[in-house]
């Protein structure tokens, strides 16, 4: 089985590109049977770390990194996104696989498609996530082009499954869900003395409450909120 993926956000820095580094080595690792083609663009490949014999890398020329270009106040030229596509019919894959739609481009009619779709934020809240008309409108548009092309929609929550079908219409049956993919890095450790040893390090009393959050400080993450709780 050849399954190609949409690495280009693999430098994103913050989640989507964590979630797209994180499933994707997970993926490669459980299945080493499966031929893995990355399409990459130039500042993908830079940091790309997969080195499986089961992972084959294709980087595909863009103008601007996707990684830049598919952000909110901006936009991605046509021809680049065309190259994408052809290079993901080129490899044939059984199924094509999109970690995010953030970085979404158009695949051949008939190709078989996964798009994960995090949430419906950007749809509730348009005008906290998408700064202009134009990016509402960009936004919408690839949103509903992806749900039209894909076969099955990959979501990391029951609570965003049902965000997507109340608020984007995604029927249920269509839904997938797969957990979020934290690092380890991100997991609590069973060592009570390691974690008052960093408390200590950071200048933390022994019998201090603390919590750490790993995140943007957009206004609809509400951290204001996360620190009142606590």
């Amino acid at each position: 089985m050849r399954i190609g993926i949409d690495a280009t956000c693999w430098a994103n820095a913050r989640g989507y590109g964590r979630f797209t580094r994180e499933l994707v080595g997970a993926m490669v690792a459980s299945a080493p049977e499966v031929e893995f083609v990355c399409l990459l663009d130039a500042r993908a490949e830079a940091e790309f770390t997969l080195s499986a014999s089961n992972v084959r890398p294709v980087v595909v020329p863009q103008s601007v990194s996707p990684t830049l270009a598919a952000s909110a106040d901006s936009s991605r030229s046509v021809p680049d996104m065309l190259r994408l596509g052809r290079a993901a019919r080129r490899e044939a894959t059984d199924v094509f696989f999109f970690p995010s739609v953030y970085t979404y481009f158009p695949v051949a009619p008939g190709q078989r498609m996964v798009v994960t779709i995090h949430d419906a934020i950007a749809e509730r809240f348009p005008t906290l996530t998408l700064p202009s008309a134009r990016a509402r409108l960009f936004w919408r548009a690839k949103v509903g082009l992806a749900l039209r092309q894909a076969d099955l929609v990959l979501t990391v929550s029951d609570y965003a499954a049902r965000e997507l079908t109340e608020v984007i219409g995604v029927a249920p049956g269509r839904l997938r869900v797969a957990g979020e993919a934290p690092a380890e890095a991100y997991r609590a450790t069973p060592d009570p003395e390691a974690t008052r040893a960093l408390a200590e390090r950071i200048g933390l009393p022994p019998s201090a409450r603390w919590i750490v959050y790993v995140g943007g400080f957009n206004p609809h993450k509400h951290v204001d909120l996360l620190v009142q709780a606590h």
